[in-house]
């Protein structure tokens, strides 16, 4: 780390700190995605092959099936690292319908049997990895569900920019975890059962793509109670209709 100077006339000193502190927030970052990275390849790596290992003692028909998930799961997870090391300007991606997205998400869902009900906003265009972006909302509609019971999903538009809500009918978020729950390892269920609580990881990789696409991600209250999950994305146009 850069080491500055703690002497000097008091406006010297003060920029110094400031700038410590902005250095340790970035060091902190890094090491968080660093983490996060480190966390993927070992707890996806290595199930995945195992999977891909057992799939082939399928039947024909359900072996396609199979293999076929494997390989969007992989796809998912080379988006994640992909976002996560900045790979890729946001001038490179496509423009993606959130809505259709969106729907396409929450509709796979509930044929899978999946508490999710949407209500939709106005249409809205994003520059985005489509993988990586469904990624998110998956783990949000996830997170909503197990730790929740239901998720539903939202979204409108401000001025530039798409607000997207996730709320769930649980307890909601504690004060003085909503920070933490960023972190990588760090689980809303205490348990450490990963049928129930999870790896720890979802969480991290939502902020992790968010940021990538020049957005952001943040916990509160759902109106009535619950809690609620807000994710906002820069617009590269915006229809209304």
């Amino acid at each position: 780390p850069l080491v500055l100077p703690d002497e000097g006339p008091r406006e010297v000193r003060m920029l110094a700190r400031s700038l410590g502190a902005m250095q340790a927030r970035l060091l902190a970052q890094a090491q968080s995605r660093t983490a996060m990275l480190a966390a993927i390849a070992h707890d996806m790596g290595t199930p995945l092959s195992r999977i891909a290992f057992w799939i082939e003692q399928l039947p024909e028909e359900s072996r396609a099936r199979a293999a076929a998930e494997i390989d969007e799961m992989r796809a998912m997870l080379a988006s994640v690292l992909r976002f996560a090391r900045d790979e890729r300007s946001a001038a490179d991606r496509p423009r993606v319908d959130l809505g259709s997205l969106i729907d396409s998400l929450v509709e796979d869902a509930v044929a899978a049997g999946s508490p999710v009900t949407l209500d939709p906003g106005p249409r809205a265009l994003v520059r985005a990895d489509p993988a990586a972006l469904r990624r998110l909302f998956d783990n949000l509609v996830a997170n909503a569900i197990r730790y929740g019971e239901r998720a539903t999903v939202a979204w409108e538009v401000h001025a530039n920019r798409a607000v997207i809500t996730v709320d769930d009918a649980g307890k909601g978020f504690g004060e003085g975890e909503v920070e933490r729950l960023f972190e990588p390892f760090v689980r809303g269920d205490p348990s450490r059962n990963r049928s129930t609580g999870g790896t720890g990881l979802g969480l991290s990789i939502v902020r992790a793509i968010a940021e990538a696409h020049g957005g952001s991600v943040t916990l509160g209250a759902a109106p009535g109670g619950g809690g609620r999950v807000t994710v906002t994305l820069p617009l590269t146009d915006i229809a209304t209709g």
